[in-house]
């Protein structure tokens, strides 16, 4: 029996490379199937104390039913035991199609058990402390085309993402005549790092910090460099 013990501490926007009691490396995992089917994690140890981790792979989307749905993938090991100052990797393996016409997007959720024998009221129960998310994208070339038109409703704009691979938002800057807003900010608002393909979003122009009587001349550019 599993008993929720804290919320989601991560958003999984910009997962930072030291999480809570482990040093995570990449931060996010990019697999082009042109190169292999196959990411490698690595988990650095930083807490003084033991840590009982388990990993899965779990659909981009929220619908409630996401958590239940399955995933053409397997992970290796799905559980460890990370001693102080171990060093451990952890295989991702892609068991889907080998050329998807559109990118495939997923979490690769990162979870810290706690198994509480101390008491006897808690003996043999398994209990979840933390739980991150890592964005973790699939695809066999292809591009993203990120588009941004006014919105339907009065001061926002919709992204929309025409291509046929996932649009990381970070890449992006929203400029106007005189200002801009960055694609991390984008992120943020949206919890999430990338726009997939086909989706469309609104956005208040407001929470992007742009002037309404500027809707009109709004345009997607690339990131400079240092932003991403």
């Amino acid at each position: 029996m599993r008993r929720l013990l804290a919320a989601l501490l991560s958003s999984a926007i910009l997962l930072p490379s030291l999480v809570h009691g482990q040093s995570v490396s990449p931060t996010r995992l990019d697999l082009d199937l042109r190169e292999g089917n196959e990411a490698v994690l690595t988990l650095t140890a930083t807490h003084p104390a033991a840590q009982a981790l388990e990993l899965s792979v779990r659909p981009y989307r929220t619908a409630q039913d996401a958590e239940k749905a399955q995933t053409p993938f397997s992970v290796s090991p799905p559980q460890l035991l990370l001693q102080p100052g171990d060093t451990r990797q952890v295989r991702v393996r892609w068991h889907g199609t080998q050329q998807p016409q559109q990118s495939q997007s997923y979490y690769l959720v990162i979870e810290e058990l706690n198994l509480r024998t101390r008491d006897s009221d808690d003996a043999g129960q398994i209990n979840l402390l933390t739980t991150f998310k890592m964005p973790l994208h699939v695809f066999h070339g292809g591009e993203a085309t990120l588009v941004a038109t006014p919105g339907e409703s009065p001061a926002t704009i919709q992204l929309s993402n025409t291509g046929a691979r996932f649009a990381r938002l970070s890449h992006y800057r929203l400029e106007a005549e005189n200002t801009s807003t960055d694609g991390i900010t984008i992120a943020r608002l949206l919890n999430r790092d990338a726009l997939l393909p086909g989706e469309t979003v609104s956005l208040p122009v407001a929470d992007l910090g742009l002037p309404t009587s500027q809707l009109s001349s709004l345009r997607i550019a690339h990131a400079r460099k240092g932003e991403e």
